[in-house]
């Protein structure tokens, strides 16, 4: 069973873009999706971080290539509360042509959390962490970001999510 369909798939591979870098600190929705990708076939690369969860920096830009497709890492950490410096760590992804998703949950509302401003092309948020309803979350995508729905069949929120809305 194939993680992503060809048209996407055909994109990525494209320009040999085919690795993943993410934090080894990463919520388990991000460390886990990854895992899975790894079995799938994808090179993910485990970037370790210092006693503090900063990143280390020497490794990360080792991991960093002409192969690699996606930076992901955390704006604030749940656990352990370390900022990371996703401005840095933006430039340092696009300087290597690689695209960067930034989990903000923690910090949205809290610090800056502008997805333009941090140079981010993907950032997602929680509902609860700003007193909204829990289960409902937002993923900001930077114009002209590659996107690939999960549900397909309709045009409902610019053809990024097929169905109706759920009303309840």
């Amino acid at each position: 069973k194939q993680f992503m369909d060809a048209d996407t798939r055909k994109r990525w591979t494209a320009d040999g873009r085919i690795e993943l870098i993410v934090s080894k600190i990463e919520h388990p929705c991000v460390l886990n999706t990854a895992e899975y990708l790894q079995k799938q076939g994808v090179t993910v690369h485990f970037l370790n971080v210092d006693p503090a969860g900063k990143i280390l920096w020497e490794e990360f830009a080792n991991l960093l290539s002409e192969k690699t497709a996606l930076v992901s890492t955390m704006y604030g950490n749940n656990e352990i509360g370390t900022i990371q410096d996703i401005g840095k760590i933006a430039d340092a992804a696009k300087k290597a042509g690689a695209l960067i998703h930034t989990d903000a949950v923690q910090v949205v509302g809290k610090l800056p959390g502008d997805g333009k401003k941090l140079g981010g092309d993907y950032l997602t948020l929680s509902g609860h962490k700003l007193y909204g309803p829990k289960g409902v979350g937002a993923l900001y995508v930077k114009r002209g970001a590659p996107y690939t729905p999960l549900v397909h069949g309709g045009h409902q929120e610019h053809a990024r999510r097929a169905g109706t809305h759920n009303t309840l």
